[in-house]
This record gives C-alpha cells, structure tokens and sequence, in this order.
C-alpha cells in the first residue's frame, strides 16, 4: 500500500502538487492533519492535528502541532508551533461564524 493511501486511512488529507520531503510519511505526518494544494514540507518535518492552508512553506525539521497556517506563510528551518490551554478551557476559533473546537490545543498563524 503506498503511502498516501496509508495516510488517508489514518484521516490525513494531502491537496494537489504538494511537495513532501523524506522521512515525513506516515511517522511525522499524524492524524487529523490537512494539507492544502501547493504546499511544501521539507525533511523530517512532523505535522499532528493541524490544518496548513494553500502555498505555505515548511522546511526541514519542524514541528507543527494542534495549529492552524494561512495561506502562502513561509516558516524558517527547525521551526516549532504548539499551543496548551493550561486552564483546560475550550478553544472556539472566530471566522465567519464562531466554531467550538473540543480542542485543548490550538495556534494560528497567517
């Protein structure tokens, strides 16, 4: 089974002409992840429950986690996103509409 195909069934979704590097399949890209279209992921980057939105660009060994990236962000090398509500408080996100999360963790950059 190739590994896109192990990635769906995991709840992985991975847009159109993305750029994947080594060593990010299956072992750093983790569950309750989507990636837009034209996005690139360097080497050794490891994504956990995020959303990365179109054109952004991630080099080599990040680590992106429970965050949302706006489109066409460009992040340096060895960068590391994470957020923990330490008060176990709910994250709503605002957009058009407010959307209740049932998130302990949540940053967004854009």
């Amino acid at each position: 089974m190739s590994s896109f195909r192990k990635l769906q069934k995991r709840g992985v979704c991975i847009g159109r002409d993305c750029d994947i590097g080594p060593n990010c399949f299956i072992r750093f890209i983790r569950p309750a992840t989507s990636i837009a279209d034209n996005c690139r992921v360097g080497a050794g980057v490891e994504i956990k429950n995020s959303i990365i939105l179109h054109g952004m660009k991630i080099p080599h060994l990040s680590y992106i986690g429970d965050s949302v990236i706006g489109e066409n962000c460009n992040l340096g090398s060895v960068t590391n996103i994470a957020y923990l509500r330490l008060d176990k408080g709910n994250i709503r996100v605002n957009g058009r509409d407010t959307q209740k999360t049932n998130w302990r963790l949540y940053s967004a950059t854009g």
